[in-house]
């Protein structure tokens, strides 16, 4: 039983990598593009994108190409902006209005591999996923950093820090209530 639920959680927590959706530019079921980062430097290889895509919390989809190298599709413009410094001339990123990545423009990908790979691993990240990453090592001292991934994610010192690390200010009390459900279910298995 416990393994079930530790191959569940794995899987449903990390997913199955990145599936070809479709050729060409990735849009939403309405035919949108969701906001998107041209990097400045052209990657070629399709692996160095998708960990890219990986290091990048929201980072729903890419556009690879075998000549072209790679543009990101993220769930949100927020999610997008921090990959500005990334892109060409820090300005290289679009705020468009399209949801969730389900296709590529065209059904087939190119001779040129010019393909929109989803990510099937989970963009969102939640203080559940989160891990401290504070400078100080502790996260039970009141200024504390959570990390997605070795991405910034949340912390609880001020609006203004979390804004410039690129994240968002924690939830509270979710963090302690994790604990305890945790605390409980490992409390039941004895």
């Amino acid at each position: 039983m416990i393994y079930f639920l530790l191959a569940f959680y794995i899987t449903s927590a990390f997913g199955e990598g990145y599936e070809v959706v479709g050729g060409g530019p990735c849009i939403d079921v309405e035919g949108g593009r969701p906001p998107y980062c041209n990097l400045a430097e052209e990657i070629y290889d399709l692996s160095a994108c998708q960990a890219l895509c990986d290091d990048y919390i929201g980072c729903q989809a890419l556009l690879h190409g075998d000549y072209w190298g790679c543009r990101f599709y993220f769930n949100t413009w927020e999610n997008a902006q921090v990959m500005l410094p990334l892109s060409s001339n820090n300005d290289d990123c679009y705020d468009k209005d399209g949801g969730e990545v389900t296709s590529g423009e065209q059904s087939n990908c190119g001779d040129d591999g010019y393909c929109c790979y989803k990510n099937m691993k989970p963009t969102e990240c939640t203080m559940a996923m989160a891990e401290c990453c504070d400078v100080d090592g502790s996260c039970t001292d009141g200024d504390d950093d959570y990390c997605c991934n070795g991405v910034f994610y949340c912390s609880n010192d001020s609006l203004n820090y979390t804004q410039a690390m690129g994240g968002i200010l924690c939830p509270s009390g979710v963090q302690g209530l994790t604990l305890i459900v945790v605390l409980a279910l490992i409390g039941s298995l004895f």
